[in-house]
């Protein structure tokens, strides 16, 4: 927990799951004020780089501020409560548009997860625009189709 608490210094436990086949750290945060950028896109998005962000580098300093705008859009509730934060499932989405060959289906159920609403193409472009992760007007018709499908599969689960 040790490096997990200088990035998020509000959070109060960890556990690791699995999605998909791939692990998945969620924290749980006191709180997670939402901080949506005041910048151009271009000041935003300064010094992001592509394809270059391990795991720790993902969720620490600029990228973590990128994760918690992202966060703030696709569950704004998160800010004001004590749930779990979807900040690691927005790296990992951010990670599966960042590889060479992205991976629409695992970024689509990253963010499905993620997500306290509904997805949209516009959802998808604002948080792209927020992670700074470029992808085609086709790629953001799959990705918001695979994670609104996932997303009302994912609440009709829990209603039942």
């Amino acid at each position: 927990m040790k490096g997990i608490s200088a990035a998020w210094p509000n959070a109060r436990t960890a556990t690791t799951l699995s999605l998909g086949g791939a692990a998945v750290l969620m924290v749980v945060l006191a709180s997670c004020a939402p901080a949506a950028p005041s910048l151009t896109a271009a000041a935003w998005c300064d010094g992001f780089e592509q394809e270059r962000l391990g795991l720790t580098a993902r969720l620490e300093g600029k990228n973590l501020t990128r994760l918690r705008a992202a966060e703030s859009v696709v569950a704004p509730a998160v800010g004001r409560t004590r749930a779990v934060s979807g900040i690691s499932l927005l790296g990992g989405y951010q990670e599966a548009l960042q590889a060479q060959r992205p991976d629409l289906t695992g970024a689509a159920m990253y963010l499905a997860a993620a997500s306290g609403r509904p997805v949209t193409e516009q959802l998808v472009r604002e948080v792209n625009a927020l992670l700074c992760v470029a992808t085609t007007p086709a790629q953001v018709r799959t990705i918001a189709t695979e994670a609104q499908a996932a997303w009302q599969g994912m609440q009709a689960r829990a209603r039942s």
